[in-house]
């Protein structure tokens, strides 16, 4: 008898703390998104030696077994989490809200969902995981995405396994695998919420950052200028957020910090001084708001602080670069499974 299942993760927007959390006891500040990513998946009782693959980026199924060159990331993922022999799957389908050139966690959210799915085939039908293993699921996606990119912080993962707004304490590049010294805790105040959708403002729409390629770059960067001009505004900047999102009130500090974040970044190596030009011009910049670069810091999504009737400049601005305004809601609830 076949079981069949639905695995949905969010995705992630970080706001800071990109390089800085590959430094043990490093804190970032990112927050899961309400825009997913899903994995439906048929097994039944048989161990099989291939399965069928679908993704909303192909044209056509794949048939994957022993021979299948492992030339995409979904592909490479599946045979190392279901080896043929080894599993008991039918068929996959991935469908995704998130492009990859946003910089929204598509990679580590495929990782959660198939580390998580690679467990169930071999549970016989049950649902019923603990949360202390769930967490050790996300620590093994953790590990996938650490292989393949060379360097991972785990923010990622750890936020859409989560859920709401995240503060994540680093354990440099290493993921906790005890619950009692889990590197996060989620925002407990709602009105966090309200206030990240009031001041934080999202644009989408540049050729994207690889992940790998921009973040070994920019830590050698960092490397050669020294690491107190990183540690303190990044900081200054997690704290600025913390506090405005609690009291938007303080919001001048946030903006403040951002400019001087950006002051020191705007000098690595994948900084889109196109975009700062563009903005350049527009009035209020780094006093009444400001934005900075999220993900790996290339052209990934751009992030904007500031009051609506403070930014109304902005788009128009963005957009002859090809940016436009994502409107986004926190999702507040990370990782997710259902029988269909």
């Amino acid at each position: 008898m076949s079981t069949e299942l639905i695995v949905r993760v969010p995705g992630k927007v970080m706001l800071c703390g990109e390089y800085y959390v590959l430094v043990r006891g490093a804190r970032a500040l990112a927050f899961a998104l309400d825009t997913y990513l899903e994995v439906y998946v048929r097994y039944d009782t048989a161990v099989r030696e291939s399965l069928t693959l679908h993704s909303d980026l192909w044209d056509a199924p794949r048939q994957i077994d022993a021979a299948t060159a492992r030339d995409d990331m979904l592909v490479s993922t599946v045979c190392e989490l279901m080896p043929p022999g080894k599993h008991k799957v039918e068929e996959i389908r991935v469908t995704s809200q998130l492009d990859p050139q946003f910089g929204f966690g598509s990679s580590s959210a495929l990782r959660l969902a198939l580390t998580l799915i690679a467990f169930l085939q071999q549970r016989g039908g049950s649902l019923i995981v603990p949360h202390a293993k769930r967490w050790q699921l996300a620590g093994q996606a953790f590990a996938l995405q650490k292989e393949s990119q060379g360097l991972a912080s785990g923010y990622d993962v750890a936020t859409q396994f989560v859920g709401g707004i995240v503060e994540y304490r680093s354990c440099g590049g290493e993921w906790p695998y005890f619950l009692d010294v889990m590197p996060m805790r989620p925002f407990e105040d709602e009105d966090l919420l309200g206030h990240l959708s009031e001041v934080v403002h999202i644009f989408i729409g540049g050729r994207g950052a690889d992940t790998t390629t921009v973040m070994r770059a920019t830590k050698d960067w960092i490397d050669s200028q020294g690491h107190l001009p990183m540690v303190m505004n990044t900081d200054q900047l997690q704290s600025a957020f913390s506090a405005t999102l609690r009291d938007l009130g303080k919001l001048h500090t946030l903006i403040e910090a951002m400019a001087q974040w950006r002051a020191w970044f705007s000098a690595s190596p994948h900084f889109p001084t196109h975009i700062d030009a563009a903005l350049r011009t527009v009035s209020g910049r780094d006093s009444l708001w400001s934005w900075k670069t999220s993900g790996a810091g290339g052209e990934d999504a751009l992030i904007v602080v500031g009051y609506e009737q403070d930014i109304t400049a902005i788009p128009s601005h963005l957009a002859k670069l090809g940016w436009q305004r994502f409107d986004y809601r926190v999702a507040e609830r990370g990782l997710s499974l259902r029988r269909v």
